[in-house]
């Protein structure tokens, strides 16, 4: 292996590590320890294939270098990871994109609900949900991670689109007619005011209404 096709092996080793959010590339030299320990959120771990298979590869130059292959990948995506982007760029973790908004509601309140604080914009026609807005980069891979880690697909973007509101999640005709029957919409023209205001069928909540009933 040339030393041009070995640093093109280092910047492909950063390219995958920055894609899936992590910060940090690991080589223990030792298949056990390797399989046995348990990467950190921002942490990538090297194996081979001679480890899992009858087979020679990695050659004995590109094994025995490993280590330094793994130390040279961690040091490049250090390399400005606390330095500013300096042209104004902000990176944004983004975690789903609809072209039906009720779609991207739900998806908000999801990834809300695991704990991070997130957003809605619009932009080329779809409703995007988006966490954070960082100058650093680094900062935008270490929250891709764990948005990740809480089970979300994401992926960091720069775009940036028109912020929208979210709108409450709205409850099932079955749930607003037993709250109708309960009391809590009123009486009337009132109930009926009430529940068109809110967005409901008032029609299709008194028919169900008279079901239960």
């Amino acid at each position: 292996m040339t030393d041009a096709v070995y640093q093109s092996l280092i910047k492909l080793c950063v390219d995958i590590c920055r894609r899936n959010g992590k910060n940090k590339l690991l080589w223990f030299g030792d298949k056990d320890k390797t399989l046995a320990y348990e990467p950190k959120a921002g942490e990538m771990v090297l194996t081979v294939h001679r480890w899992f298979a009858n087979k020679a590869c990695p050659g004995d130059w590109l094994y025995s270098r490993l280590g330094d292959l793994a130390a040279k990948v961690t040091a490049q995506l250090s390399s400005g990871a606390s330095t500013p982007s300096t042209d104004g760029t902000l990176y944004r973790v983004q975690a789903g994109a609809f072209k039906n908004k009720e779609n991207a509601d739900r998806q908000l309140e999801k990834i809300k609900a695991a704990g991070f604080d997130t957003y809605m914009v619009q932009a080329g026609g779809y409703y995007k949900i988006q966490v954070g807005a960082y100058s650093v980069k680094a900062n935008a891979e270490n929250m891709l991670a764990k948005v990740k880690a809480a089970g979300f697909d994401a992926f960091i973007t720069t775009e940036q689109g028109q912020a929208v509101s979210s709108t409450p999640a709205k409850k099932s005709i079955d749930e607003i007619a037993r709250e109708v029957i309960r009391g809590d919409w009123g009486n009337g023209r009132d109930r009926k005011n009430r529940l068109t205001a809110a967005g409901y069928d008032y029609d299709a909540v008194q028919a169900r209404v008279n079901q239960l009933l």
